[in-house]
């Protein structure tokens, strides 16, 4: 055990903080619990996946889910009578790492968007949209999904892990949602903050109770497969508004999630929502048999229809975000690079910071209390157990070797030279993916994969089976950014824990392993046991896997085939995603958050508007809490959020267990008008 010295102003109120050697800090019972969370986690994850698309930031919630786990074992081995060492905020962060890799592999997979696209449900979806053949239908067999999951999940996390202390130490990023989750977990284990630990846990505890029971009662009066029935159709805003996706359908899991989101991102919705729902999309409707060809009505999900306005505006919006944020990121490495070097001639070691240079620092950190002396003494800890360096170099080329081999095998469309240049430029894109993660805590990580899907599909071309080869080389492109960036954040969260560098690096490749077991087990107890799944209105309606293969579709036939005015338009709202991104950065930062972001404007656009809703209703709720009691909403918001999310994504596992045995919703609840 060794004893650093911590002032009081960094997170921790005792005079010498007790670090546990690498044995204490990745135990057997913080495995066994970030394999709990991760399978928790993952369902989470695919509830929200393939239902909207969104995943809402996951490391806080792991944070707190880890906490209850760990506390009801060791109070449950106490009332038993035996000797528990008390859990550490170490092991805390190696559960809480396990589970956010784990969970990161249900998304970055691309089982709510690359894999699915490639199926039969996402073909019939797009009908007759040019590009769109049967010869491009691969089923996501377990067989092929497996050894794909495998081959592209633990790639990233080698891919950065030499960078550990230029992204975390050197630059001093800010890391919001890491530092946040970091900042929890110290407090949940400070001496004077126990009793509030144990209350945030029991409210996690009641508020995922009430989500489960009430996700019981939506299912209740959900109503048959196929038919339009529950609280997701429930005419909050009358009939008419329901009709162009106006209205609170009540999925808790997207109310937690406007409660964790930054203030932003609902606001940002809800223009998206207006400018699309409530404007362009009656407009262009109403040029049907004009614009568009007459026989694509509101519904159809035709890129000749209606829906290509709808794909390629948001992509517009996402892609001239990208872009700017990529620039942006660019420029802000090489100003950091030039900074850091300005600091390392000065001083050797964590240097006394000017005033400027103090106060260029804040520009991107968070206001942490934490004093100098505390920042040396983390940097020290975080630096003096150091992985071989050639630790990194090895994993990748291993898994280069092996996905360079087997992809091909498994998907003959996706040849092996793409998936070496795939492979090659994945730590390029993961390099500044990273760095605009931690000053902006968005993982672009799928803007690249759309990109990927564009340049394959071209170069391979119809032919060649582009739209399976675009589909398959975005789901590699996807996970491995996607991953690297998740460890540079938990190597954060590691940071200001105090968690050895080495707990933190086999928690993640632990984490991924679970991961790249426990995401397509969870993915496939909901793919066969619902036989809707991705179709249009259904529980699991997986929104975005008729876009990317709408993307791959059109990389191999080009625009020609989308409707009129669809490209200006497109081109239109790229420009406004980056002169929305300049005019934040130009705002003085007190109106900064009035400006709104282009990625949640762009997401309603295709999504619907009632996804707007739900956030802000979770937004609202936690603005009004706010004003009533801000000592209150700090302390139990995140338990609060975390329990909505948890809750609502745990009622998969008995809903799909009723899947399976045929069991359908004894009613039906729907909506008619008096007329």
């Amino acid at each position: 055990m060794e004893d650093i010295a911590l002032s009081s102003s960094g997170g921790q109120t005792d005079a010498a903080l007790k670090i546990p050697p690498l044995r204490e800090q990745l135990t057997p019972r913080a495995l066994l619990a970030g394999l709990l969370v991760v399978f928790l986690l993952c369902i989470m994850t695919h509830r929200s996946n393939m239902s909207t698309g969104i995943v809402p930031p996951l490391s806080v919630s792991a944070g707190l889910l880890g906490f209850a786990i760990l506390k009801g074992f060791t109070l449950a081995m106490q009332w038993r009578g035996y000797a528990v060492r008390p859990f550490t905020p170490q092991e805390n962060t190696v559960v809480q790492t396990c589970a956010v890799a784990g969970a990161a592999i249900a998304f970055s997979a691309g089982f709510g968007s690359c894999i699915t696209a490639m199926d039969e449900t996402s073909f019939d979806v797009l009908g007759n949209t040019q590009g769109n053949r049967r010869e491009d239908v691969v089923e996501p067999s377990p067989g092929r999904v497996f050894p794909l999951v495998f081959l592209i999940g633990l790639l990233g996390i080698f891919m950065l892990v030499n960078l550990r202390r230029v992204l975390i130490v050197d630059f001093r990023l800010p890391w919001p949602s890491s530092t946040a989750t970091g900042v929890l977990i110290n407090s949940f284990h400070q001496a004077a903050g126990t009793s509030e630990a144990n209350a945030q846990v029991h409210s996690l505890m009641e508020w995922f109770a009430a989500a489960f029971f009430f996700s019981f009662i939506k299912w209740f009066f959900s109503g048959r497969t196929g038919m339009s029935c529950g609280f997701s159709n429930f005419p909050t805003l009358g009939l008419g508004a329901l009709k162009w996706g106006w209205n609170f359908d009540f999925q808790l899991i997207y109310v937690g999630a406007g409660m964790l989101c930054p203030p932003v991102v609902p606001y940002s919705m809800v223009i998206g929502a207006i400018a699309s729902w409530g404007i362009m999309w009656p407009v262009i409707a109403g040029r049907r048999g004009v614009w568009y060809p007459e026989e694509f009505d509101v519904d159809s999900y035709s890129f000749q229809g209606l829906f290509g306005y709808k794909v390629f505006v948001a992509m517009g919006l996402i892609l001239g975000d990208g872009i700017y944020s990529l620039l942006k990121v660019l420029y802000s490495i090489a100003q950091r690079m030039r900074q850091a070097q300005i600091l390392k001639s000065k001083a050797q070691d964590e240097p006394e910071m000017t005033e400027s240079a103090y106060a260029d620092e804040q520009r991107y950190s968070l206001q942490l209390p934490e004093s100098q002396q505390d920042r040396r003494v983390r940097t020290r800890y975080f630096l003096q157990e150091t992985l071989p360096w050639w630790t990194g170099p090895a994993g990748y080329l291993a898994f280069l070797i092996l996905g360079v081999s087997f992809i091909p095998l498994l998907y003959p469309a996706a040849r092996w030279y793409y998936v070496l240049l795939c492979y090659l430029l994945a730590p390029l894109l993961a390099i500044p993916n990273a760095f605009g993660a931690a000053l902006t805590d968005v993982n672009f990580a799928s803007t690249y994969g759309k990109l990927a899907i564009f340049i394959f599909a071209s170069w391979a071309g119809i032919e060649g089976q582009g739209v399976t080869a675009g589909l398959v080389l975005c789901s590699v492109v996807l996970a491995t950014v996607y991953s690297g960036t998740e460890l540079m954040q938990d190597f954060r969260t590691g940071y200001l824990t105090m968690t050895s560098a080495k707990s933190m690096f086999i928690a993640q490749l632990a984490g991924a392993a679970m991961g790249c077991i426990l995401a397509p087990a969870t993915f496939y107890m909901i793919y066969y046991a619902f036989p809707d799944v991705g179709r249009p209105g259904s529980q699991w309606p997986i929104r975005f896997a008729p876009i990317y293969r709408g993307i791959a579709a059109v990389g191999v036939t080009g625009v020609s085939s989308l409707p009129r005015h669809c490209i200006s338009l497109s081109l239109a709202w790229f420009c406004i995603g980056i002169v929305l991104d300049a005019a934040r950065d130009m705002t003085p930062r007190r109106w900064r958050t009035w400006v709104p972001h282009p990625v949640g404007m762009a997401v309603p656009m295709y999504l619907g508007a009632f996804l707007s809703i739900d956030y802000s209703v979770g937004a609202l709720a936690r603005m009004i809490w706010r004003l009533k009691s801000a000592e209150s909403e700090a302390l139990f918001m995140p338990a609060v959020a975390t329990g909505l999310i948890a809750g609502d994504g745990l009622w998969t596992i008995p809903a799909a267990l009723l899947g399976f045995a045929g069991v359908q919703p004894p009613f039906c609840m729907s909506f008619n008008s008096t007329g």
